[in-house]
């Protein structure tokens, strides 16, 4: 759903919109808009996801693949910060930042290369879901503070608050999870 629908339907909506900017502030104000779509997008993978993962397993492949559900929920947190990385990588070509998104995607991959090459031999598919976390993790905050420096992005006081009670609830969700498990 996301990569198939949402992310493709960021990409269509926002070039053309981030190539009509003309000010930073428009920029900042753009950006803080879907960002918050993103996150509400992503609120029901999160919120349904993570507690019903087994039946969704069982519904879309089949029983033998329970096993995987335990990596699901870690992933879907990992998917909520590629949406976010995501919709600050898209502000970058329309704003003539090609060489330095270039730069940084290829970092980007090279760093999925390498978590996947480290944890994947060693930990089996947690280095998986670890691949799927670490990167977006990470390269969202690298389009964060290079968006704040370079294109005087801030978050809107209403999205940080978004952005961490999803945060908050997944996190809880998966405890709640864990400690149901045991």
């Amino acid at each position: 759903m996301v990569t198939g629908f949402i992310l493709p339907s960021f990409s269509t909506y926002l070039y053309p919109r981030f190539c009509e900017l003309k000010s930073d502030k428009e920029l900042s104000a753009l950006l803080n808009d879907a960002i918050r779509l993103g996150t509400f997008s992503i609120f029901p993978l999160l919120l349904i996801g993570i507690p019903y993962k087994d039946f969704f397993i069982e519904l879309f492949y089949s029983n033998k693949f329970l096993a995987a559900s335990k990596y699901l929920p870690l992933h879907f947190i990992g998917v909520a910060f590629y949406v976010w990385y995501y919709v600050f990588s898209q502000s970058m070509t329309p704003r003539g930042k090609i060489k330095q998104h270039g730069i940084f995607l290829v970092l980007y991959f090279t760093l999925d290369m390498l978590v996947t090459y480290i944890f994947v031999n060693d930990i089996g598919l947690y280095g998986w879901m670890l691949k799927h976390m670490i990167s977006p993790f990470v390269f969202f905050w690298v389009y964060y503070f290079y968006s704040r420096k370079y294109l005087k992005f801030s978050f809107h006081k209403n999205n940080i608050v978004l952005i961490f009670y999803l945060l908050f609830s997944a996190t809880i969700l998966i405890v709640i999870d864990f400690f149901m498990k045991t």
